[in-house]
């Protein structure tokens, strides 16, 4: 039957799947009076003048919640074909029509192509890459005001020293280079890298970033 917060949109069975079965759901649950995300704080009510990105959008969760605030246009992007199909139905049942997904490598997103966007999420992406420095750069090309980045950190450490080719010392924050899996990256990579807070921090700037925020969950 029909979910009582979406009455007005249909059930796979109504849409001629039957016998469809959803083997997982994702949810956020929040307390009442919880204050609004940051990004509605940013935005205030210039949402119809705002675009989006998702990149990596999984199934597309957060893409939905930027479109319901009336975005003028969000794009969510992911390298797995499944994930975008389900994003497509709840597209499509939604009748979301300010609302898109394409099934692309987030290396492949050009801003020639795709222009820029006031709002772009990076969220659970960075350590799942063996490149997350590229990574970074291609959101901070395709960002003309805020990128809401959340991923996994190493643990924090004294910072790495090496020689350089004159022959100097030169020292910095760390990388842990750590084995990959199927389930969670693009094909073919062995590896990813996940930076420690203070080097996440460096990437950001290095990028063209001008301003990084430090976001914690409040207690409790």
């Amino acid at each position: 039957k029909r979910v009582p917060s979406l009455p007005d949109v249909p059930t796979l069975a109504e849409q001629g799947l039957k016998g469809a079965e959803v083997s997982i759901w994702h949810g956020l649950y929040a307390p009442k009076n919880t204050p609004k995300p940051v990004v509605d704080k940013l935005v205030g009510a210039r949402w119809p003048d705002v675009r989006c990105l998702d990149m990596a959008c999984n199934e597309g969760w957060f893409s939905v919640q930027l479109a319901l605030r009336g975005a003028s246009s969000v794009l969510g992007v992911d390298v797995r074909e499944e994930h975008i199909a389900v994003s497509q139905s709840v597209q499509e049942a939604a009748g979301l029509s300010n609302l898109a997904f394409q099934k692309r490598n987030v290396f492949d997103l050009k801003v020639e192509e795709l222009g820029q966007f006031e709002v772009t999420l990076c969220l659970g992406l960075l350590y799942h890459l063996a490149d997350p420095v590229g990574a970074l750069g291609v959101a901070r090309a395709l960002t003309s005001e805020v990128c809401v980045i959340e991923t996994q950190v190493a643990q924090g450490a004294d910072d790495l020293h090496c020689r350089w080719g004159s022959g100097e010392s030169r020292s910095g924050p760390g990388v842990a280079v750590v084995p990959s899996d199927p389930y969670h990256v693009a094909p073919g990579l062995a590896v990813v890298l996940v930076p420690t807070l203070d080097a996440l921090i460096a990437m950001l700037y290095s990028v063209g970033f001008r301003q990084v925020a430090l976001l914690s969950a409040a207690p409790g």
